[in-house]
């Protein structure tokens, strides 16, 4: 879509959010040409004074989380220990402690709490770039949105799902973001916000199906392909109600 449109390219500068060298490296072939650049984290990439747009599809749900667990006695917070194999493993902390968040007292014994401490610094911190120089922030991500209890939390090495403990550092270790989180704490800072609703009530309301036809037309011989991948994006029992989306805009009265 961009090299159709070279005026629209020439005037974007592009930032990328990534530690990793390796995908560093992967990501500048993909947008070779462009003018970008790479940043550690969040809050060095949204310095500036420009107005701009930032999309953040399965972001968020990297962010690291608590987990407390309804026990007998209490809430204890789920930790990651060295047993006495020396191997990692989980264990009960020993104290209990109520989670950082509003609980439902009547919490049935065995219901999980997850928290992901970073995330309301982190909207915040995008909320006020916004606020200083104009924008609009898409979150699209594996999420709930609001007062679901579970564990979430999930690894995937090797695109198979694997115990969170067992490959660490080369597993791809995520957990289901608490979208009301986002809208709550956007809405603190003024900031207006659309949603957050479904992948696929999102994905609709932008034209997706009619985007779709329109690369069927153009393409003919790949049309199967093209409708089993809008299918995955939007159909119920797959990516449409998994994944939910919100957006974050803020325009300044010039």
């Amino acid at each position: 879509v961009l090299e159709k449109n070279p005026q629209l390219c020439a005037g974007l500068s592009l930032k990328m959010v990534e530690t990793n060298p390796h995908f560093r490296a992967m990501q500048a072939e993909v947008v070779k040409g462009f003018d970008c650049q790479w940043f550690d984290g969040i809050e060095a990439a949204l310095l500036g004074e420009a107005p701009f747009i930032l999309i953040a599809n399965e972001f968020l749900d990297c962010l690291p989380i608590k987990q407390f667990i309804k026990t007998d006695t209490g809430w204890h917070e789920w930790q990651v220990i060295i047993d006495e194999n020396d191997r990692l493993n989980f264990k009960f902390a020993d104290a209990t402690q109520n989670p950082p968040k509003p609980v439902d007292v009547e919490a049935q014994v065995g219901t999980i709490v997850e928290i992901a401490t970073a995330l309301p610094a982190i909207i915040e911190a995008i909320s006020k770039a916004l606020r200083a120089n104009n924008g609009m922030a898409l979150f699209i991500d594996y999420g709930y949105f609001k007062g679901e209890t579970g564990d979430s939390l999930q690894a995937l090495h090797k695109h198979e799902k694997v115990w969170p403990l067992s490959h660490i550092g080369e597993a791809d270790l995520t957990a289901h973001v608490d979208f009301a989180v986002i809208a709550e704490t956007a809405l603190e800072q003024q900031i207006e916000i659309i949603g957050p609703k479904t992948q696929r009530e999102f994905l609709l309301e932008m034209g997706v199906e009619v985007r779709a036809q329109a690369l069927c037309t153009a393409n003919p011989a790949r049309e199967n392909e093209i409708k089993n991948d809008l299918s995955r994006l939007i159909d119920h029992d797959q990516m449409g109600d998994l994944f939910k989306a919100i957006v974050l805009k803020f325009t300044k009265v010039l």
